[in-house]
């Protein structure tokens, strides 16, 4: 019966503000411009936590889905950190050596690499 429930629930606004906060301390702890690679499936949770504008303060100039490359945009423009946001899994860190790998070993070393692992459940 409803009525035996109480009636305020859980503070989500807590949980979010916590996980934003989370980020953000990544964020800052990464140098200069910085593009984001997301694990497919953790895109949409992430839009429910923190927006755009938010991650542009904090140098993010671009994000893109997480795939066996880095986009040469990256590269030309020279970010100089990729965070990689992924479920911690074998496929995913399969596709991130290889897109490490895409990238030349001159263009490498001028490129710091971040891979914040996210928690299965969330």
């Amino acid at each position: 019966r409803m009525g035996d429930y109480p009636t305020d629930g859980i503070k989500l606004s807590f949980i979010k503000d916590l996980a934003k906060g989370d980020l953000l301390d990544h964020l800052k702890l990464c140098d200069g411009t910085k593009a984001i690679f997301w694990d497919p499936k953790l895109k949409g949770p992430f839009n429910l936590i923190i927006d755009w504008a938010v991650l542009k303060q904090h140098g993010v100039k671009k994000m893109f889905e997480l795939q066996e490359y880095i986009p040469a945009e990256v590269i030309e423009n020279k970010w100089q950190s990729v965070i990689m946001l992924i479920r911690p899994n074998l496929p995913m860190i399969d596709m991130i050596n290889k897109a490490i790998r895409s990238v030349s070993v001159a263009q490498r070393d001028k490129i710091d690499f971040h891979i914040i692992f996210v928690s299965r459940k969330s």
